[in-house]
Parts: structure tokens; sequence; C-alpha cells
């Protein structure tokens, strides 16, 4: 999303100002909401369309540098003020530091590192947010927009690299411009050619022509550094905003593939699409845009994102929001394969979500949420070779929650401090008024750990910009924010971290005032997937016409949100998830401090490990200052490669928010391929994905001993480790395993065990029966020399059989006997042919 701190541009419906105090039905809001939702999605960009609009024909009359301030201004919220831009951090009356929030132990994690050097940070606040980064060998490439372009000019994008797998980083400054790029806006976003080692950058960008547009440049290390090439313009037009670009490199076809949203303003109304653009020259020339969602969802779509599989199929799936009659208030996830990369199949619907479009995550300081999903597809050599998965975020389903309907609650002046805030229950309606901007209101909720708060200011006079948040019981730790500008309702659905009371501030983010109406209510539930106000899931298909039930992915208590999933695949498989989590909160900061997690999946998504801590140092967002809204960022990153899996995002420990990653060690995937025991020898082969020159130790036990070293083996042809074990003994259970020392660490992998089987005799033969004594029921270990039917039967002392069943196959057999007899002596015999053998069996009861 585009960099914003103001919006001055209101596009919607005006709405009356609230009737006077009295009683409101508490019916859902679902309809409300969805248009709400609608509105959120296409009003902010519209504005910004409109002042577009306007700068381009003052552009006719006074050129190109009028046009580029206006648009910069309209776009990070700056205003001239005689001959300088400032950046107001939000328009809203500020909230005070928190005190209470005190000292929060760092979790385990791995080593992070900050990949900006805030040593060149001149703005107070300078934000380093909304990350992007991708590895190749030794080389890693890190991009984000960076708050220091408010002070140079209109180049809001920062980048860094390293040429030493991420050890040191260099700083880059801001991202390099051209003849043809004025500015470099938001939105970066990297991939990689893995054959050419090419790294390629898109984002938004303001063409030298004053065109809004999207950009795209490669670059590659050189000796000792890494150098850009000049950015080249994929798409610029004046009549249309892009937004959200998305990139990936197609290694098989040295192919560049792009998506993005396009908001275009249709019969005087905002709408919007998403747009794919392909470069068959590595990105020196781009196909004209081709809209690929639906007609039906125009004005629907956001999020966009795109993925290259191994045959070089491209993957595109975005979020539509569903305003339609017969919704529930689920948004679509929708997903387009193009297999040869070109011609896209028809779309298909992956899930239904619920979206927190309300808020994002605690601290967050853009007044809006959303659930745009992540993309990766598997591109190693294992089983799920070319399966694609999405990753998001999604809320309990508070569409069908009853709001208002337990009476009235006027505002009780004064009540412009928490300390004199008017208390009321949730299931009320809130009725206010503020008088100007420096006006506030303050009302104060309790409630119990886990309960889902939702609130919808459903009626705001028109002559009101409303800002609207909850804000922890000490008066200060900012938690759900909802304030997207280009709307006039207002909506929160917000999960108790704790059990305690809870603030609702009002403030008006312009000089003019006016009255609002609040409708409150506690979400009832209904079996949907999502626990609370934002938990992980993903999904996976490997055809795009069977897509897997929904996996939530985060393990943290029913309480805490998680937010801005995404997801990635090792060369080896193994899926990996990446979020923030704010698990790690103390009750003091009402769950207002932030962790990253990442979890994996060693068998395609279905199941998950636990969660580990990716950051080593937490950030309380109510103490970090951001210049730049979002100072979470819109997105965060995820990408690996065979020695690490790296996430990357902004973090505020130090202040302001900066861009930090982590080297996260990925365990070497080992899987067993084949173990085979037979007389006298056992084959083994393990498979080692994308890791050539594995070096492992081989362990045997046996009979349940101790662990002995067996042998030394490499990686051959296939990426196998084989072995063939002559000096076993028949009837002897052998155990068999792998010692490693990779980059995670000493650890075992593919274990297995497995019994010699003894020689076949010439007869029917039996080698044991036990227990013997059995309470009554007992195993027979038998031999047949061939494979014609064979009886086992359990006979009494009198010869008489009680129990009898047919065998087949040569070889020795395992069966269970259970027989319903009484305590005594039998005989357990084996005919197969004319020829017989019979062993003991004593069954006590």
């Amino acid at each position: 999303m585009r960099i914003r701190a103001a919006v001055g541009i209101v596009i919607g419906i005006g709405l009356a100002a609230p009737a006077a105090h009295g009683s409101v039905a508490g019916l859902p809001a679902r309809r409300e909401l969805q248009r709400l939702h609608q509105e959120i999605v296409t009003g902010e960009l519209a504005g910004l369309a409109a002042e577009r609009d306007e700068a381009l024909a003052r552009a006719r009359r006074r050129g190109v540098a009028e046009v580029l301030a206006r648009m910069h201004a309209a776009l990070t919220g700056a205003h001239d003020t005689g001959g300088r831009l400032e950046f107001p951090l939000r328009r809203e009356p500020p909230l005070p530091i928190p005190t209470t929030l005190g000292v929060f132990p760092p979790p385990v994690a791995p080593p992070n590192v900050r990949l900006n050097d805030p040593r060149a940070d001149l703005l107070l606040g300078s934000a380093q947010s909304e990350t992007a980064i991708a590895l190749h060998g030794a080389t890693a490439v890190a991009a984000w927009n960076d708050g220091e372009g408010q002070r140079t000019g209109p180049n809001m994008m920062g980048w860094g690299f390293s040429i030493d797998g991420g050890a040191t980083w260099t700083e880059g400054g801001l991202v390099p411009l051209a003849d043809s790029v004025a500015a470099w806006v938001s939105d970066p976003v990297l991939t990689v050619n893995e054959r050419t080692g090419t790294f390629y950058l898109a984002g938004l960008v303001i063409t030298s022509t004053a065109r809004n547009g999207v950009a795209v440049m490669a670059g590659h290390a050189t000796p000792g550094g890494f150098a850009w090439q000049p950015p080249v313009v994929a798409f610029s037009v004046r009549d249309t905003l892009p937004d959200k670009p998305w990139i990936a490199a197609d290694s098989s076809a040295d192919r560049v593939q792009l998506v993005y949203t396009l908001f275009v303003r249709k019969d005087g109304h905002g709408s919007d699409l998403v747009a794919h653009q392909l470069s068959a020259d590595g990105g020196v020339t781009w196909s004209p845009p081709e809209p690929i969602s639906n007609g039906s969802d125009e004005g629907l779509v956001q999020g966009a994102r795109c993925a290259v599989g191994p045959a070089g199929e491209l993957w595109t799936a975005w979020t539509a929001v569903d305003t339609s009659l017969a919704s529930d208030g689920s948004d679509y996830l929708r997903a387009r394969e193009a297999r040869d990369g070109v011609h896209f199949q028809p779309e298909q619907t992956v899930a239904h979500v619920f979206s927190n479009f309300g808020s994002g995550g605690p601290g967050y300081n853009r007044g809006y949420g959303f659930a745009w999903p992540s993309l990766a597809v598997d591109r190693s050599r294992g089983p799920a070779r070319g399966r694609v998965y999405l990753a998001w975020n999604e809320s309990v389903d508070f569409y069908a929650d009853s709001l208002g309907g337990a009476g009235v609650v006027g505002e009780r002046e004064p009540d412009t401090a928490p300390t004199t805030a008017t208390p009321f229950t949730v299931g009320r309606t809130l009725e206010g008024t503020l008088s100007s901007r420096d006006d506030v209101d303050w009302f104060r909720f309790g409630g119990t750990q886990g309960q889902t708060a939702v609130f919808f200011a459903d009626s705001v006079a028109d002559s009101l910009d409303l800002s609207f948040r909850v804000v922890c019981s000490d008066g200060a730790t900012r938690l759900a924010f909802d304030d997207p500008g280009g709307t006039k309702k207002r909506f929160i659905a917000f999960t108790l971290p704790w059990s305690g009371y809870y603030y609702l501030r009002f403030a008006a983010n312009s000089q003019q005032g006016g009255a609002y109406r609040v409708r409150s209510g506690w979400h009832a539930g209904g079996g949907e997937r999502g626990r609370d106000e934002r938990d992980v899931f993903a999904t996976w298909s490997d055809d795009g016409a069977g897509w897997a039930d929904p996996v939530r992915i985060n393990d943290d208590p029913a309480w805490f949100d998680d937010w801005l999933p995404e997801i990635a695949v090792s060369p080896d498989g193994t899926v990996w998830a990446t979020w923030y989590d704010w698990r790690d909160a103390p009750a003091s900061a009402c769950g207002g401090v932030s962790n990253i997690y990442l979890a994996h999946s060693l068998d395609g998504g279905r199941t998950w490990s636990a969660a580990a801590p990716a950051s080593d140092a937490p950030t309380p967002w109510s103490l970090v200052t951001s210049n730049l809204a979002p100072n979470q960022g819109d997105y965060i990153a995820l990408t690996t490669d065979t020695h690490a899996v790296v996430p990357c995002w902004a973090d505020g420990r130090d202040g302001d928010p900066d861009a930090y990653a982590a080297w996260v060690a990925a365990p070497m995937r080992i899987e067993l391929a084949r173990a085979d025991a037979e007389d006298g020898r056992v084959s083994l082969v393990w498979r080692a994905p994308a890791a050539a020159g594995t070096i492992a130790t081989l362990e045997r036990q046996v009979a349940g001993g101790a662990w002995d070293s067996l042998a030394v083996l490499a990686t051959g042809a296939g990426a196998e480790l084989a072995y063939d074990d002559d000096s076993v003994r028949a009837g002897v259970r052998y155990g068999y395993r792998l010692a490693l020392a990779d980059d995670a660490g000493p650890r075992t992998a593919g274990e297995v065990t497995l019994e010699v089987p003894l020689p076949l005799p010439l007869a029917p033969a039996i080698e044991r029966v036990w227990p013997n004594p059995t309470p009554g029921v007992a195993t027979v270990r038998f031999a047949l020399p061939d494979d014609r039917p064979a009886t086992l039967a359990l006979l009494d002392l009198a010869g008489r059989r009680v129990a009898r069943r047919v065998v087949r196959g040569a070889g020795w057999h395992d069966e269970t006997l259970a027989p319903a007899v009484r305590a005594g002596l039998y005989f357990v015999r084996i005919e197969q042919a004319g020829r017989a053998v019979t062993a003991r069996l004593s069954i006590l009861k």
C-alpha cells in the first residue's frame, strides 16, 4: 500500500448526523460492514486519483516540478508551509507515552541483523518498513520504504546488500533514479533468477513525465559489491493508480512476471482490478497490462501476489470482498494459474475468509487492516514438487453479531482523559459529540481475556472526520486503530488479551467536529476457523482445482493477535511461515508488544511445527516513533535457500522502525527412500533434497542396544545416501539413522528399524509363539515355503479345532490369535499341502 500519513480527499457516501438519543435495535450489521469494507478498499486511493488528476491539470500550465511536489504530498501526507514540506505523523491528538509497559525479556531466537544503517537517518522517527529480501548464494539484497525520503525529496525507497551470506550489510541509501523514473514512491518487492543470479526490484514510481507507474530494476553482484542497472517503467498512465506490485522471476525461461492492482475511477466512483504483465527478455520490455480478475469483482480486489513454479507455471492470488446479498460477510481468496506462464486458466476460489479490515495489529499506525494472501510454490525435487501454498490472517465472524441492543449511553462531560472516561458495558450504543480537533472523548469498558469486542461507528456527522482507538488500561498503549480516511463509518473488532478495563478514544482529525454513534457487542462465536481478532492459516493445492482445508499455523493462546503472515518453500520442500506475534506481551502492555515467529511443515502443509521466535528482541509499538504509515509495513518478507530461512521485517526495538532480518539455520531435510531386509543383508537409501555434498555418519543399533557408528556416507547421484549392510544376522532387529552436523547443529535424521528375516524352510515351520503362557492374545511367527494356501488353527488337547484361518504367501508371517476359549493347554498348527507343524500354547484366564 502507498505510504500515507494523512488523507486530504474523502471519497464515500455522505452520512447524516446521528439521530437523537434513543434505542438502537441490536441487529447484525452485515450489509453495512460489507459495504464499509469495499469503501475502504477503493475510497482512499480513489481520493488520491482525484488529487493526481488535479495535479496533472496544473502540470499543463506550470510544469512537471509542481506535479511531483503535489503528488509526493498527497502520497505521504505532507503539506506545503511556505517553501518546505512538513509530514504529520497523524492528524489525531497524540496519546501519552506509556509508563507501565515494564521490561520485556528477549525471546530465545537466532541473532538478528539490522539491514539499514541508522547513523544515516537525520529525521525524527525515520522509518524503514515494508520490507523485501532475496537471496542467491552469498549475495542477499533487501529493500524497504524509507522515511528519509521525506528529507531528500520524493524518493521514498531504500535498499541494502550483503555479499557474505547476511553476516554484514551495506546500506545503499535510497534506490537509484533514472531519466524515466523521477521518484520511487513505495511498495518494494524483490525476486531473483536462480539460474543467472539476476535480482529484480519492483515498486511504485512517479515517472519523469509526471505519471504514476510501476518500475522494475535489475541488478547483479559485482566483485566486492552490488550494482543496479537503470530502472525500466513497466507501466505508467494518467487515469489509473497502480498499487501493491508483486514480482517473480522465472529461472526456466529468463522471464519476469509482474502483477498489481489498478485503481480507477468508473462512473464517478472508485473501482479496481488485478493486472498482469510479462517480460520475456529479463525486464527490458514488458507486455501491455492484462486484467486477470473477473469483471464481477471490479472495485473489490486487492493484495495481488505472484509466484513461479518449477515448470515455469505462474500462480497469482488476491483477495476479493464479497458484497453480494447472499454473502455471509466473508471475503474470497482468488487464484489463477498460467501453466505456460502466459495463458491463464479459469479463476479459482481458494477459500472464504473473514477479514478484520477495521484495524491492523496492536500499535499499527495505519487505520485499517486486511487479509491479503501470501503465495509460494514448491520448486524442490521432493514429493510435493509443484504444490502451491497460500497463507493469510483471518478473524472471527463478527458479521453475525448483534450490536447495540442493550440501551444507549451518552458521553458524560468532561471525558477528555482516561480518568474521566464515561463507563459503559459492551452491548450498548454509545453517543457523543466532538466540538473540534481539540476535543477528545474517552469511554471505559471491562471484559474477560479471550472475549472479542465489536464496535461499529455506523453514523458519523458529515462534518466529522473521526479517529477511533482501543487503548490499554494504562491509558497510553495503542491497541486497535481505525481511521481509513476514505470513508465515514468506523469499525473495530478486538480480542481482549487480558481481563480488566480498556478504553475507547474518539478524536476529530480536522478542526470541524460533529456527532457520532457507536454500536457495541461481544462476539458470540459460531464454529468459525478464526479464534480471535486474527489467526494465521494456510492451504495448498497440487492442481488448482482442489484446495486442502485451511490449517491454522499459529499455536499461541486464543486472545493474542497474529498479523502479516508470509509463506515460503525451501529447496528441499520444507514449507515455512512467519508473522508478527503478540504472545510474549506482558499483562501491563495489554498485548501491545510483538515478536516475529516462525514455523515449518515437513508434510506439505498438513501439519505445522511448534512456532518459535525469530526476533531476538521484542517491540513495544507504543514506544516507537514513525514518520511513515505504515510503521509495521503492509507486509513483511520471507525467503529461503539450502542453508537458511530468512524472515525480514520492520522492527521497533531501537525507537523507530528499522529493517531487520534473521538467518535461521534450516535443518537439512533427510528422507528415507528405501529400507529392505533380506537374508543376510539390509539395503538402505536416504534422499537429501537440495543438499549436494552432504556427509553423514551412519549409526546402527542392534536389538535395542546402544548406537554405534557404522560408516561415513556422502551424497551421490540423485542426492542419495546409500548403504548395504552385509554384517547382519537373520532374525535380529536393527535400527539405523544418520548423524549430521549441518548449520542447524548436530542432530540425527531418517531413523528406521527393521528385522532381518530368517531363511525360508523347505516345509512349513513355526519359529515361536509369544507370549507363552498368555492371558488370551498371542502372536505366532511362522514360515511358508511357497504361495500355496495354508491353514493356521488352534486345537485343544482332544485335537478339536477351536479356531481357524487361511493364510497365503511365501515367507515369514506374524499372525495374532485372540481365541474366546477357556484357560488350558492348546496346540497351534500350521498345515500346507499335506505337511503340518505344531507348537504348544498355554492360555491363562
